[in-house]
């Protein structure tokens, strides 16, 4: 028997509060849509689709008629959003501008709609709507005639034709662009670790490929050359070549809210600020960190409700997390707690993905340990380890867990658990394939829990941050180990207090 389609419902469990509100606002003002008023708010209650339940519930509706139902609402609420977003960006701009140009192109108001015309292809060229631009070019090229401009056609044609290859030409190199942007949008930062990594070597050649593009004299695009910059300041950072990546990305940035005088795509901005303040912990630029920092609270106050969904408020949490990262990093210890506690609510009441949280939570284990609130890092390191949804995703994360794990129990003397978080340490599959260090770590603190003497411990804490200072550049996945887990921070303060 076929499985009763859940499209409706999936759409509707996507929809934000206020996208909700809109919706049943333009629901309630349909004269005939009580039907589609009742099945909404239905769909909206429900956790998981049961059209079984559903035809209980919604007596109007009748199992031979609800597929049409379905059908109908889908529609409306695509409807409804897209009039809730209505000219909200360039593109829907420009396609409202195309059937104004035709209207008046109907209604031979020729002056008119070419003044429309020529507004609209600078618009169009300037944000890289190059499909668009070609439209509005073919509509011009049909005014000409239509207006009876026959004399000055051919010539109008001829010229257009050069235009229109051109045109043709920046929309390929456009979309092979952004398909390399999706492509190095789906590498971790630590894929381009390792030189006999595949994802390495993608990432060297998309870089390369740019760099001879920059180089040439071809003149190209704004869009074009944003998206360039893009990739190449993102390849320099997967590429581990963070100063460089820091001063392309400056420049990136500079153009890109040149280029967006208003920021149609707050979800995507958000993205690159995040991006940048990671940047801006690997080179320790203290600067670039607060001014990124600025722009997104900046951004976030200026921007109206309706544009405050799901992905753009991720983005935001995203950005204070890798702040929180940074101060860490700089063992500012009381700052990053003090801006966790803030954080930590919003991000346990707002919908983003596990992964998302895990990587918070495994930022706020290691705040609470280096500030000396361990009571606070082992509740964390708990929750990580006894909650299925974290279990399988973020792996890249669970190695530095079991090392805050062994240094919070180290702090509560628990000599039981680090023999047993070691003991399990050592018997997963991929133990021997970590990095140097954290097989140091593992051994260091089998060592740590053999003795309570001072000169003893003050040796080994030695000894272990003797190895770490001396890990190599070249040892990229010991230096990615350290970076994302900072556990010499803990060492050292630990260190301190027995000198």
């Amino acid at each position: 028997m076929k499985k009763p389609s859940n499209q409706v419902f999936i759409l509707v469990k996507s929809l934000d509060s206020h996208e909700k509100t809109f919706i049943k606002r333009c629901l309630h003002k349909e004269s005939k849509s009580s039907i589609n008023e009742d099945l909404f708010d239905y769909l909206c209650s429900q956790s998981e689709y049961n059209e079984n339940k559903m035809l209980l519930s919604v007596k109007k509706i009748k199992k031979s008629t609800v597929k049409h139902c379905k059908q109908n609402i889908f529609d409306f609420i695509l409807k409804s959003l897209e009039l809730y977003y209505a000219g909200s960006t360039t593109e829907q701009k420009l396609n409202r501008a195309l059937f104004q140009v035709r209207m008046l192109k109907k209604k031979k108001m020729f002056s008119k709609a070419n003044k429309l015309i020529l507004s609209s292809i600078e618009i169009a060229e300037k944000s890289g709507h190059f499909l668009l631009q070609l439209q509005f070019i073919a509509e011009q090229q049909l005014l000409e005639i239509e207006s009876e401009n026959i004399a000055d056609y051919e010539q109008f044609f001829l010229k257009n034709s050069f235009a229109k290859e051109k045109l043709l030409n920046s929309y390929i190199n456009a979309q092979q662009n952004q398909e390399k942007i999706h492509l190095l949008r789906r590498l971790n930062i630590k894929d381009g670790c390792y030189p006999e990594n595949e994802k390495h070597q993608i990432t060297k050649k998309i870089n390369s490929d740019i760099i001879l593009k920059s180089n040439s004299n071809e003149t190209r695009n704004t869009f074009i050359v944003l998206q360039e910059n893009f990739i190449e300041y993102y390849c320099l950072l997967l590429l581990n070549e963070y100063s460089k990546s820091k001063e392309c990305f400056k420049r990136y940035l500079n153009l890109y809210e040149r280029f967006n005088e208003k920021i149609e795509n707050p979800e995507e901005y958000l993205w690159h600020l995040h991006v940048g303040i990671t940047i801006s912990i690997f080179t320790d630029d203290k600067n670039l960190l607060w001014e990124l920092d600025k722009k997104a609270d900046n951004l976030l106050t200026a921007l109206q409700v309706k544009y405050k969904n799901t992905e753009v408020l991720v983005n935001y949490i995203i950005v204070k997390n890798n702040v929180i990262a940074f101060l860490t990093h700089d063992e500012d210890f009381q700052e990053a707690s003090i801006r966790s506690e803030s954080l930590k609510s919003v991000i346990l009441t707002t919908k983003v993905k596990p992964s998302i949280r895990k990587i918070f939570l495994a930022n706020l284990c290691q705040t609470y340990l280096c500030n000396g609130e361990t009571r606070k890092a082992l509740q964390c390191y708990n929750l990580l380890n006894n909650n299925h949804e974290y279990q399988n995703i973020r792996n890249d994360i669970d190695p530095g867990m079991n090392v805050l794990g062994l240094a919070i129990f180290f702090e509560l003397d628990s000599h039981e658990n680090i023999e047993s978080l070691v003991r399990s340490c050592k018997r997963k599959i991929d133990f021997k394939l970590q990095s140097k260090i954290y097989h140091h770590l593992i051994s260091f603190f089998s060592e740590a829990i053999k003795t309570n003497e001072k000169p003893k411990l003050k040796l080994l804490f030695e000894d272990i941050l003797q190895k770490i200072n001396s890990i190599e550049t070249s040892d990229s996945e010991s230096v990615f180990f350290l970076e994302n887990t900072l556990i010499g921070a803990w060492l050292r303060k630990k260190f301190k207090f027995l000198v």
